[in-house]
């Protein structure tokens, strides 16, 4: 049987009730099937008031509940929690408060799944691994103590990539639910405004599924085959994969970008929102989160993703095969490379947004010629700007303000200019009196074409421009 809802919600001040038409479809006839105008006209027109229209409605979705236990977790059974919400909210003065005392008796009747750990295997099955790679591996008691080490690393490699991936899936529950908190806010209030899970989380989803699909194609073969045939683990089963990394993890570029913004946004709604704090609160006494605090969830993707070479350096250096080593060698070079590109990308945003806020303090000089023709000519040629490559490298390197001081420079007579130092160029400039910007006052002077002297009183610099004429100005 499938059930169709259509639902109708409306943001505004006064007391409203909800609309809901729906109808049933058996599948594979049409016979019997009631429009939704009479399945509406048959529960809406019994003389139901405003003052019971919600609860009826709640009652209509409860029983649909006790049809479908299956959507229990679903987005019916969020739906519920909306209109109890809606409900409870209106029947409660006292504004903010009133909220959050409504908004904590909607989450304790909120269901969260008794276990949030991912299931993997074939069939969809498994939710743990064994207790120890003893358990699995036959020789274990005629090995070294070398070889056991190596063991104890590589299982320390496979049990913490799980334990990582059920964390992200918990946090990623947490994301889910910030959707229907999300939900609760835009009925009562109309303000979508507040709170997003991109804004808290970013897109963890896809750091998730990467993972999983990590899991499914490299550890997951090599731990199936070691149960299988008892031999022990073998390190260059994990070669192909971990040289893989940037095209299996480029959504670590997009989150390590974004997480000192979520940091910063989580920290401003806590301390401007009620309702979100009460909701973080429950999130994390919650005993499914593991006494995870929301800041644990949002560090868990930097700080797992920065373990990979140490790991794997655990378990090279507890190999004794030469070429086995050799590999491990070349997979720790290329996951360093991977944070390394990583670093150089969140340096490279860093430092086009520093550029870019330097940029709009400056405004560019006037130019005045003989005539407006004349003018019209120069101003072509006569246009530089910060936010343009810097001549000579490649499109990585940034322009940088490397300082700013207020000096008085000599030109025809005394005068205080602001000048800016830049990789590739100075820049004199002058305040403005009725704003915060700075004029340019004279051409910009490429650093590759000024040659500076101290003078003898030690206090002075003169300083001269160079141009490929060779003539000093």
């Amino acid at each position: 049987m499938q059930i169709v809802i259509f639902i109708n919600f409306g943001c505004q001040k006064k007391k409203q009730r909800a609309a809901v038409d729906f109808s049933t479809v058996s599948k594979g006839t049409s016979a019997g099937v009631k429009s939704r105008g009479a399945l509406k006209q048959a529960l809406f027109s019994q003389g139901v008031s405003d003052k019971n229209g919600t609860f009826e409605v709640g009652l209509i979705l409860f029983f649909l509940l006790l049809l479908l236990p299956e959507l229990v977790h679903s987005w019916i059974h969020r739906l519920i929690t909306l209109f109890l919400f809606q409900s409870l909210s209106q029947e409660r003065p006292g504004g903010v408060q009133g909220q959050v005392d409504a908004l904590k008796q909607v989450l304790d009747l909120f269901n969260i799944p008794e276990d949030l750990r991912w299931t993997w295997g074939e069939g969809g099955t498994e939710k743990a691994l064994e207790k120890s790679w003893t358990d699995i591996v036959d020789s274990h008691e005629s090995m070294s103590k070398t070889q056991r080490h190596q063991q104890e690393a590589l299982w320390e490699f496979i049990n913490t990539e799980l334990t990582y991936i059920n964390k992200l899936t918990i946090a990623t529950e947490v994301c889910h639910n910030i959707t229907v908190f999300l939900l609760l806010r835009i009925y009562y209030t109309c303000d979508g405004s507040t709170v997003s899970p991109t804004m808290l989380f970013s897109n963890l989803p896809s750091i998730l599924d990467a993972h999983q699909l990590f899991w499914h194609e490299v550890i997951y073969p090599m731990l199936q085959e070691v149960r299988l045939t008892g031999r022990p683990f073998d390190p260059l089963r994990l070669e192909a994969g971990c040289l893989q990394f940037p095209g299996r993890f480029p959504a670590y570029f997009e989150y390590c970008l974004e997480e000192e913004r979520n940091v910063e946004f989580t920290r401003r709604q806590l301390d401007t929102t009620p309702q979100f704090h009460t909701y973080l609160t429950w999130v994390e006494n919650h005993p499914q989160c593991g006494r995870m605090r929301l800041g644990d969830m949002q560090a868990k993707p930097h700080q797992r993703i920065t373990k990979y070479p140490l790991l794997l350096k655990a378990v090279q250096k507890t190999t004794e095969d030469q070429p086995t080593k050799n590999a491990l060698e070349r997979m720790v070079r290329l996951v360093n490379h991977f944070l390394e590109s990583i670093n150089g990308y969140l340096q490279l945003k860093e430092d086009t947004l520093a550029l870019s806020v330097a940029a709009q303090r400056i405004e560019g000089c006037k130019i005045e010629g003989l005539s407006e023709e004349i003018d019209k000519y120069v101003r072509e040629f006569c246009c530089f700007d910060l936010m343009s490559p810097v001549r000579g490298v490649g499109p990585n390197v940034i322009r940088k303000q490397l300082m700013e001081e207020t000096l008085k420079v000599r030109i025809r007579k005394d005068t205080k200019l602001v000048v800016l130092l830049f990789t590739d160029v100075l820049l004199m400039t002058k305040t403005q009196k009725k704003s915060d910007k700075l004029k340019v006052v004279r051409p910009p002077l490429p650093l590759e074409r000024i040659h500076c002297i101290e003078l003898k009183d030690g206090c002075d610099l003169q300083t001269f421009f160079n141009p490929k004429t060779q003539c000093v100005i």
